[in-house]
């Protein structure tokens, strides 16, 4: 099974996270850095040896003990060739080939099973897995062996006697898989999917070993995601991008970017968030959604400044260079709105409406005439105004409305308290 669904989630729904430290960069983020051997296979071009394949699907599988897994699969390609020594046929070797894997290496179906040294080791397999098994033996022998990818599901095609034969790989009947009714009536009952044919052009498309090999990276990014290991998820996902650099992969790091940056928002880490979306951008180049991810934390991480009181820490933060260039000047004005608003409400709580009104007049002098503000000013004002004309000290009402017109000339409801002092002295 591919992994496309379930790579989509953010985090916001998994807060009770227990989460394991993986592999660290200097900074103490993730990796950034793919692995080497995505980088060496990467580019297309030449085909991808038997040795390639691999190393690489090893390696890509996280296998605690290659040398070991290795010499298991090549131990496998021996007995293999051993017994297919006489099969000169280009079509019964590749129908040998998938015989062999289901006879001698696969055991049972596991949708979610994509590494290729457990497949070795236990027998357990996905799609993913055992495509890159049979790609390995099929090659061994000299096949031509390419893959075939649909929305969520992987297979593979070989050349055999000048025409392409789909094999899917699931099945132990799945060579040509349209021409047998044994494939039939297994294939879906036991993995759930319907198979594609060569006709369904819309509905598949031919992949080269490369990233057939790279799907177990995208698969392993999305199983770490979906277990809540945000920082695990990364390096595979960017080492598939790195060896395969499609819009696909590219969508499925940044996923695993923006899931790790919200964790780290949500643990109230705003700051390392922040300094972990910058290091990806420096070395993955910006991307809308991350940006916009990034804003969302900045913008978060304001707001959460205010509400426990951090005012000062907030209006800072407000005024790096950072902060501007990250949020933008429609949302930067607003959160320095809700500062001014909430300063004075703490004012007003504190000293009354005339010292809430002033801290409102500040916030006026310095973002300009916002309508917010404007509201907020008149009503600390009138309130301000109306306490004092009530405790009938008319000459400090009317200095209170003075300063406020001075403010805010235009305000009716200012002129108007205005209007109702004049006949008093």
């Amino acid at each position: 099974m591919l992994s496309s669904r379930r790579l989509a989630a953010t985090i916001f729904a998994s807060l009770i996270i227990i989460q394991s430290a993986g592999a660290l960069d200097s900074r103490g983020f993730p990796e950034l850095v793919p692995l080497p051997i995505s980088v060496e296979l990467s580019g297309g071009g030449q085909q991808l040896t038997v040795d390639q394949l691999i190393d690489a699907a090893l390696a890509f599988s996280g296998s605690s003990s290659p040398a070991a897994d290795r010499e298991r699969l090549v131990a496998h390609i021996r007995r293999f060739r051993a017994e297919s020594a006489g099969v000169t046929d280009q079509r019964r070797l590749a129908e040998e080939a998938l015989r062999y894997l289901h006879g001698h290496l696969l055991r049972r179906y596991s949708v979610l099973q994509t590494r290729v040294n457990t497949a070795v080791e236990t027998g357990s397999f996905n799609c993913v897995s055992s495509a890159v098994l049979y790609a390995i033996l099929a090659r061994s022998v000299g096949l031509d062996v390419g893959g075939v990818r649909t929305a969520d599901h992987a297979f593979c095609s070989v050349a055999v006697n000048g025409d392409s034969v789909d094999v899917e790989t699931t099945n132990v009947h799945g060579f040509d898989p349209g021409s047998k009714k044994e494939f039939t009536d297994s294939f879906g009952a036991v993995t759930g999917f319907a198979y594609v044919p060569p006709s369904n052009y819309r509905d598949r498309r031919s992949i080269d070993a490369r990233e057939l090999l790279a799907l177990v990276l995208y698969n392993t990014a999305a199983e770490e995601g979906e277990k809540g290991r945000f920082a695990e998820s990364i390096r595979p996902a960017v080492s598939a991008y790195a060896l395969v650099a499609t819009e696909d992969f590219r969508q499925a790091m940044d996923i695993t970017f923006s899931n790790y940056a919200s964790l780290l928002a949500m643990r109230g880490d705003f700051r390392r968030a922040i300094d972990f979306l910058d290091a990806a951008k420096s070395s993955w180049g910006e991307r809308p959604d991350l940006g916009r991810r990034r804003q969302e934390i900045m913008h978060n991480w304001v707001v959460s400044l205010v509400e426990k009181g951090s005012r000062e820490e907030a209006a800072a933060l407000l005024e790096t260079p950072s902060a501007r260039d990250v949020l933008g000047r429609a949302d930067w004005t607003d959160l320095s709105v809700f500062l001014v608003q909430s300063r004075a409400e703490a004012a007003a709580r504190s000293g009354g409406y005339r010292e809430a009104a002033e801290e409102v007049a500040a916030g006026l002098q310095s973002l300009g005439a916002q309508a917010e503000l404007l509201r907020a000013y008149e009503a600390y004002v009138h309130n301000a105004f109306a306490q004092l004309y009530n405790a009938r000290k008319f000459d400090d009402a009317k200095a209170v409305l003075e300063r406020g017109l001075s403010v805010y000339p235009s305000s009716p409801m200012l002129t108007g308290d205005m209007r109702n002092l004049t006949p008093h002295p």
